[in-house]
């Protein structure tokens, strides 16, 4: 059935795209399937607001689109591996659990090593470069656990509110998720935003913003934790490497926080014992460079 039908809409009681930013919002990340993106762009030919809203929609979605590729740092390497090398253990036993291999893979076939520091390189953001991989690229399904938290992020840093009331006339209620997802939206939209991602090694994807002296950091399919751990965000200068702070991951494997870097170069994320620690104990699941 297709979402745009007006016929199905008496039926199904979804919203008009008009008032369903997250549909706008896929429509701008391509996520639509053909049948669904004709339908909406007729609808669009007549709503000239509503047409203004999905191109700014666009324009902020092709900020998130993967570029140049950024290696981190070899000093930054370094400084996590001599905290690593003077931080106490977990001792045996106390391991992350081993991730099941993805459905996919052939029978036999061996997950990649836990804790393996090799990253698919950060992506930074050209805009035409985007728009032209955007174009090119063959249309697939989209993975929907990233889709919806990218397109959450797209949305508010486009200024257009998904909150929602106890009624009509009540503001949104913000879960502090929700919050930190729009202070990450905030600095996307600031003047000389810098954004790059990288694919955490036990899977899920780390989206980060740099603007203002500031990092927002957007994580999406982290597996969990496991019991009495909990993933810690780290801040590299050099080869000193100092804690910024613990990750909540919800559903989804999503968290978003937004961090001071200082003179920092560098960013990771590790599973620690409960609390966090003073330096990673475990290898980092992502660390790469600062969006420069």
């Amino acid at each position: 059935m297709n979402p745009l039908d007006e016929n199905s809409r008496a039926h199904d009681h979804r919203p008009a795209p008009s008032e369903d930013p997250l549909l706008a919002a896929a429509w701008a990340l391509d996520a639509l399937d053909d049948d669904e993106r004709v339908a909406y762009e007729e609808r669009l030919r007549t709503r000239p607001e509503e047409r203004a809203d999905a191109d700014a929609l666009r324009e902020t979605a092709a900020r998130l689109g993967a570029a140049v590729p950024v290696e981190p740092p070899a000093r930054l390497r370094a400084g996590i591996l001599a905290a690593l090398a003077t931080t106490a253990q977990e001792p045996p036993g106390q391991e992350l659990p081993a991730q099941e291999p993805p459905a996919q893979e052939p029978p036999g076939q061996e997950p990649p090593a836990q804790g393996t520091p090799a990253q698919e390189p950060s992506a930074v953001t050209d805009l035409g470069a985007a728009r032209a991989a955007r174009r090119d690229r063959t249309r697939r399904p989209a993975r929907w656990s990233v889709l919806v938290a990218a397109a959450g992020l797209v949305v508010a840093a486009a200024g257009i509110g998904v909150g929602v009331g106890a009624g009509p006339d009540d503001p949104p209620v913000v879960s502090a998720q929700e919050a930190a997802r729009q202070e990450v939206a905030d600095l996307l939209a600031a003047p000389g935003a810098r954004v790059s991602t990288v694919t955490a090694s036990d899977g899920g994807t780390a989206t980060l913003v740099r603007a203002d002296g500031r990092l927002g950091v957007l994580t999406t399919g982290l597996p969990a934790a496991g019991a009495g751990r909990d993933y810690q965000l780290w801040l590299a200068s050099g080869e000193a490497v100092s804690s910024a702070g613990m990750l909540g991951v919800g559903a989804g494997g999503t968290a978003a926080t937004v961090v001071e870097v200082g003179d920092s170069d560098g960013v990771g994320i590790s599973v620690e014992p409960a609390g966090g620690s003073p330096q990673p104990t475990t290898t980092p699941v992502v660390f790469t460079a600062l969006p420069a």
